[in-house]
Order: C-alpha cells, then structure tokens, then sequence
C-alpha cells in the first residue's frame, strides 16, 4: 500500500495490460478421481529407516463446499480433532512427534471432502497408535471434546482476522478468489465471526457428519526388513 496509482499505473500498463488477451472461456471438468469407496487399508514397504508413516484419510462428498459456514465448520472440527490427537498420541503415549487433522476442501467442479491425519511412528507402535486415533474420532463424535479446544480455535480465527487485514497477500487473495467466483469480497472476512457463533454440539455433529469410518482410507509405509 506505501505507492500511489499514479506512481503504478506504468508499471501496471506494461507488465499486465500488455499481455495478450485471448477471451477465452474456461469452466471446470469433472476429470472423476475420487477417492476409493469403503475401506481401505494398504501396506506399503520402503526404505530401511526404522520409522513408519501413517495417513488416515475421512473423505466424500460435501455438498455445501460453497457455504462459506460450512467450510468454517469443517475447520473447526478439523482444529479441534488435531489438538486431541495431538493431546493423546504425544503428550499421553509419547508415541509420535507430530500429528495433525488436515481439512481440504473441493469446490470444483463438485464438492468434496478430505480430512487427512497424519503421523510417524515406531513401527513397533502403529497399530496401537492407529487405533488410538480412531478411539478419539469417536470421542469426538460423542461430545466428548475439551471446551478449550475450540475455545482456543475462535481465539486463533479472531487474532487471524487482526493481522491479515493488514496484509497485502490476503487481501490480493481475497480479490481474485471473489472475482473468479463472482462473490462479494466481504464474505471472505466473516470467518472470524461464523466460528464464533460455533458450539461444541457443531462440532460434534460435524464429526458424525463427516467422520465415516465406513468411508476412510489408511495407508501405512513401513522399512524394508533387512
């Protein structure tokens, strides 16, 4: 922001207002690669460090990808399921270094769902570890989430709108996502407020919404025996 548009305008005229239009049309193709259906559990092995790798991926359909509430909804849960994995498989077992919830949303050409976790771990450990994450899964579903949790993920959106409004990245971002998508650019900063209106019974039900274990893949590399 420290210019003027007079100052940038030349600037603008020759590395962007020069480049060829071609008027062209482009919208989104359903290429269809989805997921697996059902369960899915594979082995894979490689490598001779004594170390395994865990991904547990929870995915399907999400019909509402364009609701922004949605979207935050499926954060939040994705947040707190994170800090209670991390709660269990490190502060309680010592069983891992670091262990997430990664939520990714598609919105195009339909709506889908990812939530992976994933993990290292002793070999030794995984399926203890495995089966721990699926132990706090349903806890989730259940209700059963420390109020802090998310508690601490309202606080973490709040400051976040703090900050990335002063930043030129963000708001660059935030244009061109509400032009390509033709959307007001002040949906983009109701983050903040949609988690707080959150409550933990949300939270739960989005677990039991999108948290199928009948619809889940696991894939786990192990060390090649010597």
């Amino acid at each position: 922001g420290a210019f003027t548009p007079e100052a940038v305008r030349p600037l603008v005229e020759t590395y962007l207002a020069s480049l060829p239009a071609t008027n062209r049309t482009e919208t989104a193709r359903d290429i269809t690669i989805t997921p697996p259906p059902g369960v899915v559990e594979k082995t894979v092995y490689a490598g001779t460090a004594p170390q395994a790798q865990v991904s547990v991926v929870f995915h399907g359909p999400m019909p509402d990808a364009d609701d922004r509430a949605a979207r935050v909804r499926f954060q939040a849960m994705a947040d707190v399921l994170s800090k209670m994995l991390r709660e269990e498989l490190r502060e309680d077992r010592g069983g891992v270094y670091g262990v997430g919830a990664r939520p990714i949303i598609s919105r195009d050409p339909v709506g889908q769902y990812q939530l992976r976790i994933d993990f290292g771990a002793d070999p030794a450990r995984v399926d203890e570890l495995v089966a721990a994450v699926f132990e706090r899964v349903q806890a989730l579903k259940d209700g059963q989430a420390s109020p802090a949790h998310l508690a601490a993920f309202k606080e973490q959106q709040r400051r976040a709108r703090e900050t990335n409004v002063q930043d030129n990245r963000f708001w660059t971002t935030i244009l061109i996502d509400a032009a390509r998508r033709d959307e007001p650019a002040e949906a983009y900063l109701t983050d903040a407020a949609l988690a707080a209106a959150l409550t933990d019974a949300d939270i739960a039900a989005e677990a039991r919404q999108f948290l199928d274990t009948g619809r889940v893949v696991r894939v786990t590399r192990l060390p090649v025996a010597e």
